[in-house]
């Protein structure tokens, strides 16, 4: 069995220990602020921290105060005080068994710990090489440098060889698998493979599939299996090579599984013979003399596994799930008649009911005949509705580009053909729903003719909000073609007309005389009497 990484882990704690060890040690004293040596403890202190703060998130408090006692006593290592390492490596050692929480701890920082391991190859190098200029003779400790250097190579060809950085066992098919090809799913990983053909049947089977029954080796045998034909089929399957696939592994459970029945069938001597049983074998079973055969009968066991009947049973449950999931999606599922079920070898899994059950109702010509009218007078008035707002628009551009013709303006090409592309469609829309409106106005007599061939009407080339962009595009279009024609000049102010006389002088006001005969007269002011 590969070594784990957290097992890697512990090795390469003994491997730094023994370094720090062997530079503590030394009588030579290598120069000021060179403490290579630290950075491996470092690395450990930076994992541990790592899981004290995942153990925190995940509420294993225990787990956390463990990390830390360890944290602490490292850090008593990096002030030079060995005597606390055995404690170190006894509390890293008794704590392997961490159900649950190493091995997530591990596969999150896996690829880190990866990437330090190779720095340290090249720190560890440095630090060798510095010994030994440091030294006039070859000391012990530098070949425990360099043992430490291979060791360290030991562990990183280990951890991509194991690939524990990027690595993830699929919970369905039980193989491994990279990071990238698959996803995590609570705290489960499923690669990619299955994770759709576990989709598949959840779609087209619904919630009632057998699978849940199944142990895991039994599920890693059937994930397995549907792996191995996609990749007969060119990395795609469909989903009659899943169904088929199902329907197999069923079987092979079941029959795995069967308890056999034993049955006794009262033949006379000759007839078993004949089938090819032993002569001695049926003559030590228990006989009777038969009166209605007249004759000497044996009663043989025979215990019979029926694997082809137990597929085409399963083969039809499996093909009623299906029909039923796809009912469940339009919200039209209906209750399985139990009287019409057959029950299976073992009355495990219930059978399709019996054909001929459906509904009397589904299929007459009346019910088709009322729904087709609905259908027809719904298409026709979404046509009345439309077909004003089409036939004014489109007149309205029509008008407007005459206009722009006569007055010689040029329509730039990107403008020419939105209004082309926009009045083909209003022309186009507008003449599909005036021939609906028509042939629907003309079968107003078969409406309440039940004998009367009632007919589909043609669908209509435009559905939803359609009318409605193609309307708000034809405006912009109008704007458009509006702002190409001439403007207009601006009629000037009129002049005020000249007073060529002086006002109208005012007219004089009448004086009154009384005459002799006692008249009042009038006579003109300003004028002499006669």
């Amino acid at each position: 069995m590969a070594s784990t990484d957290f097992c890697i882990s512990k090795e390469r704690l003994r491997v730094f220990r023994e370094c720090l060890k062997a530079t503590t040690t030394t009588p030579e004293v290598l120069p000021d602020g060179d403490d290579l040596w630290k950075d491996g403890w470092r690395i450990v202190v930076e994992l541990l921290d790592q899981a004290e703060g995942m153990a925190h998130s995940q509420g294993q408090l225990d787990c956390a105060k463990c990390i830390e006692r360890c944290n602490r006593m490292i850090e008593k290592v990096m002030s030079e005080e060995m005597a606390v390492l055995p404690d170190v490596c006894r509390l890293w050692t008794r704590n392997t068994d961490w159900d649950g929480h190493w091995p997530r701890f591990v596969e999150r920082v896996g690829a880190y710990h990866l990437r330090q391991v190779e720095e340290a190859i090249p720190a560890l190098e440095q630090l060798r090489l510095r010994w030994q200029e440091e030294t006039e003779n070859s000391l012990p400790e530098a070949s425990w440098l360099y043992q430490a250097e291979c060791q360290l190579e030991s562990m990183r060809e280990t951890l991509v060889a194991c690939g524990m950085a990027d690595r993830r066992v699929c919970r369905l098919c039980g193989l491994e698998h990279a990071s990238a090809a698959g996803r995590m799913h609570g705290r489960s990983f499923f690669c990619t493979g299955c994770w759709s053909a576990k989709a598949m049947l959840q779609r087209n089977l619904g919630d009632r599939t057998e699978l849940k029954d199944f142990s895991p080796a039994e599920t890693h045998s059937f994930f397995r299996a549907i792996a191995k034909e996609k990749e007969k089929q060119g990395g795609r399957i469909q989903w009659v090579t899943v169904r088929a696939t199902l329907v197999r592994s069923l079987t092979d459970r079941r029959i795995s599984t069967f308890r056999a029945t034993c049955t006794q069938k009262e033949l006379p001597l000759l007839v078993w013979v004949n089938q090819g049983w032993d002569k001695t074998l049926v003559e030590a079973c228990p006989n009777r003399f038969s009166e209605e055969l007249g004759t000497q009968v044996y009663a043989v066991p025979v215990r019979e596994l029926s694997w082809g009947e137990e597929y085409a049973k399963i083969e039809e449950q499996v093909l009623r799930h299906e029909r039923e999931g796809q009912k469940s999606k339009g919200g039209k599922k209906k209750k399985d008649n139990a009287a019409n079920a057959e029950a299976s070898s073992d009355g495990e899994l219930d059978l399709p009911a019996a054909e001929g059950s459906v509904s009397d109702k589904k299929g007459k010509p009346e019910v088709d005949r009322k729904k087709l009218l609905a259908k027809n007078v719904a298409l026709a008035d979404k046509a009345a509705k439309a077909l004003g707002p089409l036939q004014g628009t489109a007149t309205g551009v029509a008008k407007l580009l005459e206009k722009v013709e006569k007055s010689g303006c040029e329509i730039p090409e990107g403008i020419k053909q939105s209004k082309d592309d926009c009045m083909g469609k209003l022309e186009t829309w507008a003449t599909a729903a005036r021939e609906c409106i028509n042939v629907h106005e003309s079968t107003r007599e078969l409406w309440k003719d039940a004998g009367g061939d009632l007919l589909p009407l043609t669908a209509l080339p435009f559905e939803g909000n359609d009318v409605k962009l193609l309307l708000k595009q034809a405006t912009e279009v109008q704007s458009t073609l509006r702002s190409l024609l001439p403007k207009k000049e601006a009629k000037a102010k009129a002049a005020p007309k000249a007073n060529a006389a002086a006002k109208a002088s005012p007219k004089k006001r009448a004086a009154r005389s009384h005459d002799s005969e006692g008249g009042d007269k009038r006579r003109k002011t300003g004028k002499s009497p006669p």
